[in-house]
């Protein structure tokens, strides 16, 4: 349904940016010898570069998926050329809960002896 659609867009737009946060803000908390700079320039290339090339490849599935259907050799149930659409939805979920399930180990909860102290943001024009 047209709702079920835009739920999950909202849902998946959502993680997306939490998740590009939260990675942004974990990179600018490297202080290791004062190359945060190093971090976030490569926080920066590996976000371009990855987007980049999500974006190519959906696209390139979109239309490869959308002419076989279009075609007929995907059967009656994909004969249309919004099928591409659905199987790249359906695959960015697939790889959404896989990055999930991969992410769980890595965020458990550590003692309190063995995390590091949290201190400021690191941007000295800011007020406060």
């Amino acid at each position: 349904s047209p709702l079920m659609f835009r739920v999950g867009v909202v849902l998946i737009g959502f993680g997306g940016g939490f998740f590009s946060v939260g990675t942004l803000t974990s990179a600018m908390g490297l202080e290791e010898r004062g190359f945060t700079g190093m971090a976030l320039g490569a926080w920066g290339a590996v976000q371009a570069s990855c987007m980049g090339l999500a974006i190519a490849i959906g696209g390139a599935l979109r239309d490869w998926v959308s002419a076989l259907g279009v075609h007929g050799l995907l059967g009656e149930a994909m004969n249309y050329s919004s099928s591409g659409y659905a199987t790249v939805y359906g695959l960015e979920l697939v790889l959404l809960f896989a990055g999930l399930v991969v992410i769980g180990p890595l965020v458990r909860n550590r003692s309190a002896s063995s995390q590091s102290e949290v201190g400021k943001f690191g941007l000295a024009e800011f007020p406060g």
